[in-house]
């Protein structure tokens, strides 16, 4: 006696097709659903940012940010006023450039606040006296043996 062996019939292949396809779907959605909760978490962020941005830019007294490198990231209408410059001149640059002593300045003990008279220099090299105030954010205290 011969015994054929026999594959799955044509209908178990279409429940399986079936049930395969509306995996599909429900992966699909899913994909679809998470991907509009990012694109608004990240619409969300922008507009946070954006607003943290104003805010900084617009505050009263001069602002100046920097990364871990020196690098000046933002800046306000107040300070660029005071040195002379367009926003777009600072950004980018070394912040020694502006404050030529930053080196030299040391938080008392294990503060994390320093305060100094120093100056800065504006864009046609005055240097003009400035009562400084500079923070480190954690992340660049990590970063940055400074």
């Amino acid at each position: 006696m011969v015994v054929e062996a026999q594959g799955p019939t044509s209908e178990t292949l279409r429940r399986q097709l079936a049930r395969a396809q509306r995996k599909v779907d429900v992966l699909e959605r899913m994909i679809e659903l998470r991907t509009r909760a990012l694109f608004l978490a990240n619409e969300q962020l922008k507009s946070s940012n954006s607003f943290m941005s104003e805010v900084l830019r617009s505050m009263a007294g001069a602002l100046l940010v920097t990364d871990a490198d020196g690098k000046v990231r933002l800046v306000n209408t107040r300070i660029t006023s005071f040195l002379g410059f367009s926003e777009g001149e600072i950004v980018g640059q070394d912040v020694k450039n502006i404050l030529p002593e930053i080196d030299n300045l040391r938080a008392g003990g294990n503060a994390e606040i320093c305060e100094a008279d120093t100056y800065c220099v504006s864009k046609t090299g005055e240097k003009k006296a400035v009562a400084l105030t500079a923070g480190c954010l954690q992340a660049e205290r990590d970063e940055s043996p400074r």
